[in-house]
């Protein structure tokens, strides 16, 4: 891992989040083998304010959550000629009120009667915007119709992913295919560190 993306992982503050971080790396570069892809940590690239990437492809996304007892939820989806976003968040921990600002009238019609969860819709403006390489300020610009979405011009296909009952996660790409690995881990604190690349 670069010097650079090292020391950022070090100062975050919660020692769950640095090892979910890392745990993430792991998942990406197993992930990766399984797919038949050797490929080494100096592959990854970090621009600022930008979505990581590996300079060859194929392109990824990590996410990861809190989970019951502490630990954490990792999560790591592989597209290949495609953008690819995931994001999973626990169940029920987006409530309306918060989302307000980010919901355009319609969206909060869709929550206010119930149907499009809360969490549901963060996660997947949230997805739609990893896969975009934007940040969470521009959730106000994704506009979600359903399984579809609408960001910059570009038409964002949404699937849900399962990854059991305690959390919702959802995938966004900009094809209307299925990204070929997906893996999913539910790890305790101290498993994070132990996880094998």
């Amino acid at each position: 891992m670069p010097l650079r993306r090292r020391q950022a992982v070090e100062r975050l503050r919660d020692p769950a989040d640095r090892a979910a971080t890392l745990a993430g790396v792991a998942l990406l570069m197993r992930a990766l083998r399984d797919a038949g892809r050797m490929v080494g940590l100096e592959e990854l690239e970090y621009p600022p304010g930008g979505k990581p990437r590996l300079r060859a492809g194929p392109d990824f996304s990590i996410a990861h959550a809190p989970a019951a007892g502490g630990g954490r939820l990792v999560a790591c989806v592989l597209a290949t000629g495609m953008r690819v976003g995931l994001d999973l968040e626990p169940r029920g921990s987006a409530r309306p009120d918060q989302l307000r600002l980010v919901l355009d009238a319609g969206e909060r019609e869709a929550v206010a009667d119930g149907r499009l969860d809360a969490t549901t819709a963060w996660v997947m403006k949230e997805a739609v915007l990893k896969a975009a390489g934007r940040g969470a300020s521009f959730a106000r610009d994704v506009a979600l119709q359903g399984h579809v979405a609408m960001h910059d011009g570009v038409l964002w296909h949404l699937q849900q992913v399962d990854v059991g009952d305690a959390h919702v996660a959802w995938l966004a790409t900009d094809r209307e295919s299925e990204p070929a690995t997906r893996h999913a881990r539910h790890l305790a604190v101290a498993d994070l560190l132990a996880l094998p690349a």
